[in-house]
């Protein structure tokens, strides 16, 4: 993928929430949040969390293997960890 979202990023005034999981092999996480933070703090922007959820993947599931062939095989479909996160951060954002 040729695009870089870094300019884009920049402009963004808005609460951002900034996710990963730990074991995503589609994106390395720590690289991940680090860039989206760094273009959103030097955009000025003020209201930004993120947080990475260990031994989760892409899909935000527990895994094993944390393979993409693994996807279709774990039971669980969305972490409830992060679930939660969403919605405490959204409730907060919207006090």
């Amino acid at each position: 993928m040729r695009y870089n979202p870094h300019e884009n990023l920049k402009k963004t005034k808005c609460p951002v929430l900034v996710l990963n999981g730990e074991k995503d092999i589609q994106v390395t996480a720590k690289l991940n949040t680090e860039a989206i933070a760094k273009s959103l703090q030097e955009g000025k922007n003020k209201n930004l969390q993120v947080q990475i959820f260990p031994n989760l993947n892409h899909l935000f599931q527990h895994c094993i293997e944390c393979s993409v062939a693994e996807y279709a095989r774990i039971d669980e479909t969305f972490s409830p960890e992060v679930l939660k996160t969403m919605s405490d951060w959204i409730h907060k954002q919207t006090k």
